[in-house]
C-alpha cells in the first residue's frame, strides 16, 4: 500500500501554516536542519481528550444511509468492515418501541494507523496553550518539507486541512467537530510499523516566531 486509506479527502490550504513544540529545542532543526520526529497517528490516541490527544485516532469511518445507534442491541460493526453494503434491512429492539428500517447504507469501519506530521493554519498564543506548547515556528517551504519528507521516507504523502464534523464519520482527515480548534493542517505517510521515525529535514524549512504581546 504506497497511501494511506483516504475515505475523505483533505481540504486544499494556501495560506499560512505553523507548528507548535513544548520546547525551543525541539524546533530547532525546522530553522537550521537536521532531525525531526514523525509518529503514528495511535500515538495521539487517547480515551479522553486533552490538548492533542483524542479518542478518534486511527479509526476509519464512513457511514452512509445510517448511523451507528440503527445497530445498538442488534448488529455490530467489526473491526475491519471495508465497502460494507446493506440493503432492506428492518429490525426491533426488544424492550424498544422503535423499529428501525435501513433502505440502503454503504459502510466502511476499520482501524487504521499511519504517519502524522501536524500543523495548524493558525498563530495564537491561545492555541498554543490549548495544545500545550510553548513555542512555535512558521512553514517557510511546504513543498520543499514535503518532497524532503516523500523522498527519505520513500512513501508518497497526503496532506491538506483536516475536516470536521458532528456525525460519526472519521479518518486521517475527518475528525470531531469536538477537535476544529485545533485548525489541523496534516500530511499522513503509510505506517512501516515503528511508533516513530527520525527524518532529516533540510535548512530553512521554517522559521521561530516571536510571540511578544501576540494574543
Amino acid at each position: 500500500m504506497s497511501q494511506p486509506s483516504i475515505l475523505f479527502e483533505p481540504l486544499p490550504h494556501r495560506g499560512r501554516l505553523f507548528k507548535y513544540f513544548e520546547k525551543k529545542d525541539y524546533a530547532l532543526s525546522w530553522e537550521r536542519g537536521g532531525q525531526i520526529p514523525i509518529s503514528l497517528a495511535s500515538s495521539f490516541l487517547s480515551n479522553h481528550r486533552d490538548g492533542i490527544f483524542t479518542p478518534d485516532e486511527v479509526l476509519q469511518a464512513r457511514l452512509v444511509g445510517c448511523k451507528k445507534s440503527d445497530f445498538r442491541g442488534i448488529l455490530e460493526l467489526g473491526p475491519d468492515v471495508r465497502g460494507g453494503r446493506i440493503h432492506n434491512i428492518g429490525f426491533k429492539d426488544f424492550g424498544d418501541d422503535d423499529f428501525t428500517y435501513v433502505k440502503h447504507a454503504e459502510i466502511d469501519h476499520f482501524e487504521e494507523d499511519a504517519y502524522i506530521l501536524c500543523m495548524s493554519t493558525v498563530l495564537s498564543a491561545g492555541l498554543m496553550a490549548m495544545l500545550k506548547k510553548s513555542c512555535a515556528i512558521e512553514i517557510l517551504d511546504l513543498e520543499r518539507l514535503r518532497s524532503s519528507l516523500d523522498e527519505v521516507l520513500g512513501k508518497k504523502s497526503v496532506s491538506g486541512s483536516v475536516r470536521y464534523t458532528n456525525n460519526e464519520d472519521r479518518g486521517h482527515f475527518m475528525k470531531s467537530e469536538a477537535d476544529s480548534w485545533q485548525e489541523e493542517y496534516r500530511m499522513a505517510w503509510t505506517s512501516s510499523g515503528q511508533p516513530t521515525v527520525w527524518v532529516d529535514i533540510p535548512e530553512g524549512i521554517g522559521k521561530m516566531i516571536d510571540f511578544g504581546d501576540r494574543a
